[in-house]
């Protein structure tokens, strides 16, 4: 195929150790992780959140320098980064 993700060709073929199941179950696996995906892109790239990452590495006070926004967004993604635990 010529999609790629990453460096590596994309190959829905793998489906990594899910063979045994059905279809529908692989369909829903997969769905499920491509939202997930789509969540923590759409968290991690608002702006206000890439904000409140710099102010947060400006030491360990950074995030008292947050604004509403900034924290909003921070915890967005946080929230999207605890569904994978």
């Amino acid at each position: 195929m010529d999609d790629k993700i990453g460096s590596a060709p994309y190959d829905d073929s793998d489906s990594g150790g899910m063979d045994e199941w059905s279809p529908v179950a692989q369909f829903k696996v997969k769905t499920i992780i491509a939202k997930a995906c789509a969540r923590w892109a759409a968290a991690g790239s608002d702006p206000a959140y890439t904000s409140a990452f710099f102010k947060a590495l400006s030491g360990e006070r950074g995030h008292l320098l947050w604004d509403t926004r900034e924290a909003e967004a921070y915890r967005r993604l946080e929230a999207v980064r605890s569904e994978r635990a």
